[in-house]
């Protein structure tokens, strides 16, 4: 009698999980061992995530890396420590300058106020109808930056230093809460945080009269310095909350606008490696901490307990990036619209400059019925400085780069004419009972593109064994995107779409082989520049070879 042929389904779900052992993982097929420059799907299934183009073909000026990156009137961005604006990023004009509120034809004639390299982080803040930049770049003292106008012909530009004390130099991070400036990470002093004056009458000093933005002053009655005990990784403000980040604690920080300011600890065992990965996503603040991805809610109320720790799946991924610290410089973005959260990292002294990141997306699982963290890992993308605003009524995320240019990510579909590289791979799976040979005869990939995409699938049984036959690559024939009539992402008369084609191609590949257990693997071919894609599923036909 010939065998009964099976089918089964493996949906794609659940992330990417480097925690479960081999055992744990034969009950989880839908989960991945593998999962590269993919993201978890709102719509269920693993994402192809999308390219980056470059904003225009004009180079920021200067060498080396672009160290910061702002959208405010255009870009602001700076490299070799020099700060650049331009309108749409074919212009680039410095202004680093001595003006007050001076034109073009002003600054190009104002003499450079001289910056060094330094990462630079950045946050916005509005003074009646005027919005400005408050910066620091971890070497000089902190600086302020307007750009008042509507187009290139009557921009106007305003660039100071806060020179009035000296403590502040040096300093790595800040933020603007309640019309306070809250500046950490000097040099002198790295185990504070300095916070400026509330109130515009709260102004001491003769040359307070001459100021334009109150809250540059550092010596008024509200203003102060609160010590911690520990060295400063980062401040943030969530929830109209101030939290100081420590190398081995956290703080909240309260009556900073009533001159009554006194910091609460939030716990003492437990720190933020670096304040440039500190995200707000979820509704929680994200961060990376010694022993992984913390949530500040989780960290407040467990205090050192590893239940706080959201990226136990990944910590193998997250593991290279703390061991031995230091080593690496972080970025991090949240992608709103995805309920992600991003963090790359990057070993400036590696040879090959290897960059690589982690996804962590807060999706529903309608299985268990909540929400939880879902991971994937990135790379190739090359971020020194990252951004994310709102840009003509959408989000829209920045970043710099090692060559000097500026990039719009979640577009195109390559790295900046790069092609990706993807893989998605399964874990093993016995399909219940591991003493039984399986052999394998077709395997359809159930799958959303979103253009023209041609991957590869690999069957590897029983891990890979070099006595048992691993078939080669099967190429998936090429597929197109659907014409769907309301589909946010067809355009109509797009040659790049299909009519005819089923909404969720269901692509057969005849296979051979068979093993004890398989593992399927999605990877890229290298033949085109793939789109974007989902892989919703896996449905295998096989039949039982019996005992062996």
């Amino acid at each position: 009698m010939a065998p009964k042929m099976l089918t089964t389904t493996i949906p794609c779900r659940g992330g990417l999980n480097q925690s479960s052992n081999v055992q744990e993982l034969l009950t989880k097929p839908g989960e991945a061992i593998s999962l590269v420059n993919f993201e978890c799907s709102r719509t269920g299934g693993y994402r192809r995530i999308s390219g980056y183009d470059f904003l225009d073909e004009e180079v920021i000026p200067g060498t080396g890396s672009v160290e910061g990156i702002r959208s405010y009137q255009g870009i602001v961005a700076v490299r070799d420590g020099n700060v650049y604006h331009s309108e749409d990023g074919t212009y680039w004009l410095q202004v680093n300058k001595d003006v007050t509120n001076g034109d073009e034809t002003a600054l190009l004639a104002a003499a450079v106020i001289p910056r060094a390299r330094g990462r630079v982080m950045s946050s916005e803040f509005i003074v009646g109808t005027t919005k400005y930049i408050l910066s620091v770049n971890g070497v000089d003292a902190p600086n302020i930056l307007s750009i008042i106008g509507t187009e290139r012909s009557n921009f106007t530009y305003r660039y100071r230093e806060i020179i009035e004390s000296g403590s502040l130099v040096g300093a790595k991070y800040c933020v603007v809460a309640k019309g306070q400036f809250i500046i950490g990470g000097m040099t002198g002093d790295p185990t504070s945080i300095y916070y400026s004056s509330h109130a515009s009458t709260d102004l001491i000093s003769p040359e307070d009269d001459d100021k334009e933005i109150p809250q540059e002053n550092f010596n008024g009655a509200t203003s102060g310095f609160i010590s911690f005990g520990d060295i400063v990784t980062g401040v943030a403000i969530h929830r109209e909350q101030v939290y100081v980040f420590c190398q081995q604690s956290i703080f909240k920080v309260t009556g900073l606008d009533t001159g009554e300011a006194q910091s609460i600890p939030v716990t003492r065992d437990i720190g933020c490696v670096d304040g440039f990965t500190v995200q707000e996503v979820g509704g929680d603040l994200l961060f990376l901490a010694p022993d992984g991805i913390r949530t500040i809610a989780k960290t407040d109320r467990l205090a050192d307990l590893e239940l706080g720790v959201i990226s136990r799946k990944v910590h193998l991924s997250i593991g290279r990036f703390l061991a031995p610290q230091g080593e690496f410089q972080f970025y991090s973005t949240v992608v709103r619209e995805k309920n992600q959260y991003r963090i790359w990292a990057i070993n400036e002294g590696n040879a090959d400059n290897t960059q690589r990141g982690v996804i962590a997306a807060y999706t529903y699982d309608d299985t268990k019925g909540t929400f939880d963290w879902a991971f994937s890992t990135m790379e190739g993308l090359g971020v020194t400085c990252v951004d994310n605003s709102y840009h003509e009524g959408r989000e829209r995320i920045i970043h710099g780069n090692q060559a000097g240019r500026a990039c719009v990510q979640e577009t195109g579909d390559t790295f900046g004419g790069t092609r990706i590289n993807y893989t998605y791979q399964s874990p093993y799976t016995d399909f219940g009972d591991i003493g039984i040979r399986k052999n394998f005869h077709k395997v359809s990939v159930i799958s959303r593109p979103e253009g023209s995409v041609e991957m590869g699938l690999d069957l590897r049984y029983d891990y890979e064994n070099i006595d048992v036959h691993q078939p080669l690559t099967y190429p998936i024939v090429p597929m197109q995107q659907p014409a769907i009539y309301g589909d946010p992402l067809v355009t109509y008369n797009d040659p790049n779409i299909f009519y005819g084609v089923a909404n969720i191609p269901d692509t057969d590949i005849y296979t051979e082989g068979s093993g004890f257990t398989v593992s399927f693997r999605v990877r890229s071919l290298g033949l085109i520049d793939d789109a974007s894609f989902d892989i919703q599923s896996l449905q295998i036909d096989l039949t039982s070879g019996g005992k062996i």
